[in-house]
C-alpha cells in the first residue's frame, strides 16, 4: 500500500514480486485527529496508526493478497519530522539533525486474510555534522523533499550517518527482514539475496 520509490527498491532488492498500489487512507485527516507527536510513544503510536490505515485503505483488487502498509518518520528533540515542506523547513531540519543522535521510526501493517499484525522499528541515528556548504546542496536536491527527515540514508547523507541496530533499509522506509520473518512464520516461503 505504497507508492514509495525507495520502498519498492527494498522490495526489488530483497527479491520479491509485488505491486505498488496507494492508498485511500485519509492521510491528512489522520494526521491532523492524531495531534501534537511529541514522545517518542506518541511517535510510535503515529507511525503505528498511519501504517495500519494505509493498509486498511490500499487499493487493490487481487484475491489473497498479502497487503503491507507503512509509514516513516524521524523524531527528535520531541518533534517528528517528515518530509521537509519546502527549503526553509529543510535547513531547519538538517541544523537540527547535524551532529546528534535521532530516531527514525518505521510503522508497518501487514494484512493476510484474517491475519493482521501492526508492528513498529526504531532505529537509531547517529548524524555527523553537516558542513553548511552540504546543507547548501541538499536543499536544492529533489531527494530532499521525498525522505523523512530530509534524507536518503543511501543516498544524500550516505556517508554521514550510522545506524544502530544497523538496518539502513528500516530508515529508507521498511524494515524487510522483519517482514519476511513474519511471513515466513504464516507459512511463506522467501530467500533474502
Amino acid at each position: 500500500a505504497s507508492t514509495s520509490l525507495s520502498r519498492a527498491k527494498i522490495m526489488n532488492r530483497a527479491g520479491l514480486k509485488f505491486i505498488a498500489t496507494s492508498s485511500d487512507a485519509p492521510e491528512e485527516e489522520l494526521k491532523e485527529k492524531f495531534g501534537n507527536v511529541d514522545s517518542l510513544e506518541k511517535a510510535r503510536d503515529y507511525v503505528l496508526m498511519l501504517s495500519h490505515a494505509k493498509a486498511r485503505g490500499a487499493r487493490c483488487d487481487k484475491e489473497n493478497a498479502v497487503i503491507i502498509g507503512a509509514d516513516t518518520i524521524a523524531f527528535y528533540k520531541n518533534e517528528k519530522l517528515e518530509k521537509p515542506k519546502d527549503e526553509k523547513d529543510a535547513r531547519r531540519i538538517f541544523s537540527m539533525l547535524s551532529g546528534t543522535v535521532h530516531y527514525c521510526l518505521t510503522g508497518v501493517c501487514i494484512i493476510d486474510g484474517d491475519y493482521e499484525d501492526n508492528f513498529c522499528k526504531i532505529s537509531e541515528v547517529k548524524m555527523d555534522e553537516i558542513p553548511m556548504s552540504i546543507q547548501d546542496e541538499l536543499v536544492r536536491d529533489k531527494l530532499t523533499y521525498t525522505y523523512a527527515g530530509g534524507y536518503c540514508i543511501d543516498g544524500n547523507l550516505r556517508d554521514r550517518a550510522k545506524v544502530l541496530p544497523e538496518d539502513f533499509n528500516n530508515v529508507m522506509g521498511l524494515p524487510i527482514e522483519d517482514i519476511i520473518n513474519k511471513l515466513e512464520k504464516l507459512g511463506y516461503n522467501f530467500k533474502m539475496e
